[in-house]
């Protein structure tokens, strides 16, 4: 069983899949197992990037949190000491 942070990782990985084969001149790509999944022809190449994007958008946001759970902070802050 997967977490869903690996899981969104794994869909990324298929759908930058996906899209590279599709630039590449496919005219269709299978994303899951060959038996299920989904279908994706060169029209909905609009959608994949975009459902890319959210995957992105996602994973930065599970990472920010999980470093925040960690004490390390959201990355955005920056604190100085002067002596």
């Amino acid at each position: 069983m997967t977490s869903p942070v690996e899981q969104r990782l794994i869909d990324l990985e298929t759908v930058e899949a996906a899209i590279h084969t599709l630039i590449t001149g496919a005219q269709e790509y299978r994303i899951g197992t060959p038996t299920g999944g989904r279908m994706v022809k060169r029209a909905d190449l609009a959608q994949l990037i975009q459902w890319r994007d959210q995957l992105k958008a996602e994973i930065a946001r599970d990472r920010m949190a999980n470093s925040l759970n960690n004490g390390l902070g959201d990355g955005r802050t920056l604190y100085v000491r002067f002596n």
